[in-house]
């Protein structure tokens, strides 16, 4: 299925809110991050599997990890809190079924790609700004249409950050 196939929707809405200011945001405005959308969305299919890419030299193992595919919890405890990308895609997979793209734009704006209806009207009542967004924005054969890495999502729920659970799968960098 390409960008535009299969009923999938897009919405975009502005990533800095004043709506809830913080002291150390820039005019009293906060920054959405991808961490917060993850929890926003709550349980919705608690189970998806992410493969992220961005530049970002800091968290490039974070990177390499997720071509493998992370959990989202995995993705949670990974991500820094406060991770504010450039550019950056977010895609979770059902199994093999793409299920959602989340598109940090140039720091200024979120891109999602859906066709969940619950997740487009959640969106929508936590983003008021949240608009359709032409499908012509999404490329004809985005990264994401690659088939998936051999081995997808084998180890999503066995690797844990710190070892917290019997032996943990090394991070890229060879630490567990």
């Amino acid at each position: 299925m390409d960008a535009a196939g299969g009923g999938m929707e897009s919405l975009c809405f502005g990533a800095w809110r004043e709506d809830e200011p913080v002291p150390w945001a820039p005019a009293g405005r906060r920054y959405v991050t991808v961490n917060e959308l993850l929890v926003r969305l709550g349980s919705f299919r608690l189970g998806l599997t992410w493969r992220v890419r961005f530049d970002e030299d800091r968290l490039a193992g974070i990177v390499e990890l997720a071509e493998t595919g992370v959990g989202t919890l995995e993705l949670l405890a990974l991500l820094p809190p406060d991770l504010q990308a450039v550019d950056a895609d977010f895609v979770a997979y059902a199994g093999t079924e793409r299920v959602l793209v989340l598109r940090e734009f140039d720091s200024s704006s979120w891109e999602l790609l859906t066709a969940d209806p619950w997740v487009l009207g959640e969106i929508r009542r936590q983003f008021p700004d949240a608009a359709p967004l032409a499908m012509t924005f999404w490329e004809e054969h985005p990264w994401w249409e690659e088939p998936l890495p051999e081995g997808w999502g084998e180890q999503v729920g066995r690797r844990v950050v710190g070892g917290a659970r019997g032996a943990a799968a090394p991070l890229p960098d060879g630490s567990t």
